[in-house]
C-alpha cells in the first residue's frame, strides 16, 4: 500500500478505539476497558490528533448548569479516582484535546477568580466608610461639581429690564420705563415685517393662529429678559402690556412656551388677581390648562378670598375641574385644606376633613406625606376637641399601609395631637413617639436623622402644662438651654427659646400643686409688742396666702442670681421665686442681647418676645400661688412697664379670679374687681358694636360669657343680690334669647344629600351633629346662675327666682331651637340639588 492511501473516517476510528482498549488492558490488568468517551468527543482526524494545550486541567464547575457541553462526563467513582490520581497515561494520545469552547471557558473563570481575589483584597472597615461618609457630607459641593448645571441668575427684574433697554435704547436713561422698552420691541416688529414677503406680513394674535404661521427667529431678547417684561408688566396691574409682549413674542420669532404662560399665572396668583387669571386663561390657554396651570389658578382664587364663610371659589374650582376630568394636582388640594384649617372655625375644619376624604375618593387616593402632616396636625386644632386616636390612626396609615417614611412635620403633629388631649395616657403616647422619633432613625454613627427642634419640645410642653408636669416641663427647658449652643459655641437656631416655649413654662407652673401645704404644717408667726420683746404665736393656718414672703409681694427682680435645684419647687413661696427668676432672666438678656458684642456668647432667653400672651401666663402662675397684693399689684404695674396692650382674656382672668376667691378675701377683691369690671365694658361695648378696636378684636361669645358670670357670682358672693340680679338683667337686654333662635345660612357645599356625582364632597369625615356652633351669641346657663339662684332663695326673693328660671329655660330652649334649625337646614339657593328636611339623630 502506498504511504499516501487514506483509511475511511469510520473505518480508522474504529481502529483506534480498539487498540486503545488492549493497550489499556495491558498498562492496567483488571481495569474496566476505556469507555467510549474518547470516541465520542473526537469527532475527526484532525480533532483527534490535535496537539494537547500546555495545561489541560481546569476547575471543575459547582453547577451543572455551568458546566460545558464537553465538561458532562460520567463521574468517576471515589475510590477510581485515588488510584488514578497522580497517573500519567501511558499513550501519549490519550490526553484530552481542548476545544475552543473549554478554551474560553478556562478564560472566562480564570478572569472571574481574578476578580474575586481582587474585591477580597478591597475590604473597608466600618470606620473606613464612615470616614469616607463624612468627607462626603462635609464636602457635598465637590462631589457635585461635575454634575451641577449652570448657575441660575437671581438678579431681579428691573436690572434685567435695565440691561435690554440699554441695549435697545442706548444709555441715554437708564431708569426709561418698560412701556417705552414694550414700544420699541413693536416698532422692531413691524420693521420686520414691512420687509418680509406680502403673505408672511400676517399678525398673530392669538395662539391658535401659530399653527399656521412660523416667525423668523431674531433674538432681539433672550427667554430670561421676556419673562422680566411680563412679569413687569402683571405686577404693575397693566394686563394689556402683558398680552402685547406675548403677542410681540410671536411676531418676533420667540413664541410663548409652557414656561412664560405659567409665569404670568403665577404672577396673577400671587397679586390676588383671580380675574386677570382667568381672563388670560381663557385668552392664551385654552379649555384645558395642565396640572401646574390648574394649581396657580386655584391658588389665584385662594389668594383672591379665602373660604371664611365657605365661599371661596377656589372651592368650586376644584370640583369643576373635576368634572370636566382634569382634576387638580394633589397640591392644590393640600393648599386649599390649608387654607380651611388656618381659618380656626368649626366648619371649615370640618370641611377640610371632607375635603381630604372626598379627594382620596374623586381625584388623588394616596396623599403624600405632606397631605398626611396637614391631616395630623389638624387633629389638634383649636376649632375642634383634640383627636389623639384619629391622628394615631393617620399616622399609622401613613408608615405602615401607604409605606412612606415618617417626616418630622409628621412626628410632631401625633406629638402635638396626643398633648393637646389633656389625657394622661396619651401624654405618655406623646413622649413615647418622642423618644421613637429620636431614637428610632440613626445612622452607624448612632446620630438621630430628626433632631429635636422648638416644635417638638412645644408638643411635649403642651402636654406636661395639661397635666401640671413640672418634672418634664423643667428637664425640657433645661435641654433646650443645654442644646442652645453648639460644641464650638455655635447658636442652634432649631432649639431657640421662644416666647410660645415660655408661655408653656409659665402655664406649667400655674397647674403645678406644690406637695408641701402650709395647712398641714403649724405657722410660727414671730411680733414684737410695744414694749420691744417678742412673741411667738403657733397656729393652724390653711391660708393660701398664710406665708408670706417679702420676695412675694415686690415686683419681679432685675437680676438672675438664684439657680434651680434639681427637685421641682416644694412650696408655693420656692415657685414663685424660680417664676420670678425666670421672668428677670428673660428681661435680663433681652436688654443684654441689645448691646451685645458679635463676639460675645449669645443668650438663651434673647428671643423671648414680651408679649401680652406671656404677661397673662406670668399673671397666672401669681393667680394661682401668690397673695392678693401681689397679684394686683402686678395687674396694674405689668403692662405698663412693658409697654404692652392687655387682651380681652387679661380682664377675664383677673374677673374670674376674683370670683374664685375666699371669704376672707371678697372685701377687699371687691372694689379691683370693680375697677377691672369698668375696663371690661368698654372692651365689651366695641366688641358689640365691632369697632376696629385691636382689644376688642381679642374677644369673642365666650369670653363675654365668663365675664358676665364672673362678676355675676362676686356679686353674689358679697351680699350683693340687688347688682347682681340687675347684672343679669342688663345681659338678657344686650343678649336677648330670641338672637339665638335663627342660625346661620347652610352653605351649599355643606349639604348632606347623598348623591354620587355633585358639586361638593360627595365623601365625608363629620356629619352635621357633628361640627359645633361657634357663631352661637352670647348666653347664661343654669350653672352659671346657680350661686346667684341660692342666695335668691336664701333671702326668699320669689320674683328673683321666677325671673332666674325663665331666663335659663328661655335661653336653653331657644339653644335647643337653633341646634334642630341648623341640623335641617336647607343648602342655599345657589346649590344645585334642593335637600329635603331631615331628623336630627
Amino acid at each position: 500500500m502506498s504511504g499516501h492511501f487514506l483509511l475511511p473516517p469510520a473505518l480508522l476510528d474504529l481502529t483506534l478505539a480498539r487498540a486503545t482498549a488492549r493497550l489499556q488492558a495491558l498498562a492496567h490488568p483488571g481495569a474496566s476497558s476505556v469507555s467510549s468517551t474518547a470516541s465520542r468527543r473526537c469527532l475527526s482526524q484532525a480533532v483527534r490528533y490535535a496537539e494537547p494545550v500546555a495545561s489541560t486541567s481546569y476547575s471543575p464547575a459547582l453547577d451543572q448548569s455551568d458546566r460545558s457541553l464537553y465538561a458532562a462526563r460520567r463521574k468517576r467513582k471515589p475510590k477510581q479516582d485515588e488510584r488514578n490520581r497522580g497517573k500519567k497515561s501511558p499513550v501519549p494520545f490519550m490526553r484530552k484535546p481542548v476545544t475552543e469552547l473549554e478554551a474560553r471557558l478556562r478564560e472566562l473563570q480564570a478572569t472571574v477568580a481574578k476578580e474575586k481575589s481582587n474585591a477580597d483584597e478591597l475590604i473597608y472597615s466600618e470606620a473606613d466608610l464612615l470616614e469616607i461618609y463624612d468627607d462626603v457630607l462635609a464636602n457635598p459641593a465637590q462631589d457635585n461639581s461635575q454634575v451641577q448645571k449652570a448657575p441660575i441668575d437671581r438678579h431681579p427684574d428691573a436690572d434685567v429690564l435695565r440691561t435690554a433697554t440699554r441695549r435697545l435704547l442706548g444709555d441715554i436713561n437708564p431708569d426709561l420705563s418698560y412701556k417705552l422698552l414694550v414700544a420699541r420691541l413693536g416698532g422692531i416688529a413691524g420693521d420686520l415685517e414691512a420687509s418680509r414677503p406680502k403673505f408672511l406680513s400676517k399678525l398673530v394674535s392669538t395662539q391658535s393662529s401659530q399653527q399656521n404661521f412660523i416667525p423668523i427667529p431674531t433674538g432681539v431678547m433672550t427667554n430670561r429678559e421676556w419673562l422680566s417684561l411680563i412679569r413687569t408688566c402683571v405686577k404693575d396691574f397693566n394686563p394689556e402690556a402683558a398680552d402685547e409682549v406675548l403677542r410681540l413674542m410671536i411676531r418676533l420669532g420667540h413664541p410663548p412656551t409652557e414656561e412664560t404662560f405659567n409665569a404670568v399665572l403665577d404672577c396673577y396668583a400671587e397679586s390676588s388677581d383671580l380675574d386677570g387669571a382667568e381672563r388670560f386663561m381663557a385668552q392664551w390657554i385654552g379649555d384645558k390648562p395642565t396640572e401646574r396651570q390648574r394649581d396657580l389658578h386655584i391658588k389665584a382664587a385662594l389668594n383672591a378670598r379665602p373660604p371664611l364663610e365657605l365661599d371661596s371659589p377656589a372651592l368650586h374650582l376644584l370640583h369643576e375641574y373635576e368634572s370636566r376630568s382634569l382634576p387638580a394636582p394633589q397640591k392644590s388640594y393640600t393648599r386649599t385644606i390649608s387654607t380651611l384649617l388656618a381659618c380656626r372655625t368649626a366648619a371649615t375644619t370640618a370641611h377640610a376633613w371632607d375635603l381630604f376624604a372626598h379627594m382620596r375618593y374623586a381625584a388623588h387616593p394616596q396623599p403624600d406625606a405632606h397631605l398626611y402632616a396637614l391631616m395630623i396636625s389638624a387633629c389638634a386644632t383649636s376649632a375642634l376637641p383634640a383627636e389623639p386616636e384619629r391622628a394615631l390612626d393617620l399616622l399609622k396609615e401613613m408608615t405602615e399601609d401607604q409605606r412612606i417614611p415618617p417626616t418630622h412635620a409628621a412626628y410632631c403633629a401625633a406629638i402635638r395631637a396626643c398633648a393637646r388631649s389633656g389625657e394622661l395616657k396619651f401624654v405618655h403616647e406623646a413622649f413615647r413617639l418622642a423618644k421613637q422619633m429620636l431614637d428610632g432613625h440613626r445612622d452607624a454613627r448612632g446620630r438621630s436623622e430628626f433632631r429635636p427642634d422648638a416644635r417638638v419640645f412645644a408638643a411635649l410642653l403642651e402636654g406636661a402644662k395639661r397635666v401640671g408636669d413640672l418634672a418634664k416641663a423643667r428637664w425640657i427647658l433645661a435641654e433646650m438651654v443645654q442644646q442652645h449652643s453648639g460644641p464650638e459655641g455655635e447658636v442652634s437656631q432649631d432649639v431657640a427659646v421662644n416666647e410660645p416655649i415660655m408661655t408653656h413654662i409659665l402655664n406649667t407652673y400655674a397647674a403645678y400643686k406644690p406637695p408641701f401645704q402650709r395647712g398641714a404644717a403649724p405657722l410660727v408667726n414671730t411680733t414684737k409688742d410695744i414694749s420691744g420683746s417678742s412673741t411667738t404665736n403657733i397656729s393652724e393656718s390653711s391660708d393660701l396666702n398664710g406665708v408670706q414672703e417679702n420676695e412675694q409681694t415686690r415686683p419681679p427682680v432685675t437680676t438672675s442670681s438664684s439657680s434651680f435645684t434639681h427637685l421641682p419647687p416644694q412650696t408655693r413661696a420656692e415657685l414663685l421665686r424660680e417664676v420670678q427668676t425666670l421672668f428677670a432672666r428673660i428681661l435680663e438678656d433681652r436688654s443684654a442681647e441689645e448691646f451685645a458684642e458679635s463676639n460675645q456668647p449669645r443668650r438663651p432667653f434673647r428671643r423671648v418676645s414680651i408679649t401680652p400672651r406671656l404677661i397673662n401666663a406670668y399673671l397666672s402662675v401669681h393667680y394661682a400661688h401668690a397673695s392678693f397684693e401681689t397679684w394686683s399689684n402686678l395687674y396694674f404695674t405689668l403692662f405698663l412697664e412693658h409697654g404692652v396692650e392687655p387682651t380681652a382674656r387679661t380682664h377675664v382672668e383677673a374677673l374670674e379670679r376674683c370670683a374664685l376667691s375666699r371669704k376672707e378675701e371678697r372685701q377687699l377683691v371687691l372694689p379691683f374687681a370693680e375697677k377691672v369690671w369698668a375696663e371690661w365694658q368698654t372692651v365689651e361695648q366695641s366688641w358689640q358694636s365691632r369697632v376696629a378696636d385691636p382689644v376688642a378684636q381679642t374677644a369673642n361669645a365666650r369670653l363675654v360669657e365668663r365675664a358676665n358670670t364672673a362678676m355675676i357670682r362676686l356679686l353674689a358672693l358679697t351680699n350683693h343680690r340687688t347688682r347682681s340680679l340687675g347684672l343679669v338683667k342688663s345681659f338678657a337686654a344686650r343678649y336677648p334669647p330670641g338672637d339665638i333662635k335663627t342660625p346661620p345660612p347652610k352653605p351649599a357645599l355643606r349639604s348632606t344629600r347623598t348623591v354620587l356625582v355633585g358639586a361638593k364632597p360627595l365623601v365625608r369625615l363629620t356629619s352635621a351633629v357633628d361640627v359645633p356652633d361657634d357663631t352661637v351669641p352670647p348666653l347664661l346657663s343654669f350653672t352659671e346662675l346657680e350661686v346667684l339662684h341660692h342666695k335668691l332663695v336664701a333671702a326668699g326673693d320669689s320674683v328673683g327666682i321666677r325671673y332666674i328660671k325663665w331666663l335659663c329655660m328661655a335661653y336653653q330652649g331657644a339653644l335647643r331651637r337653633r341646634r334642630d334649625s341648623l341640623v335641617q337646614a336647607l343648602p342655599g339657593k345657589s346649590s344645585p340639588e334642593p335637600e329635603a328636611p331631615q331628623s336630627s339623630t
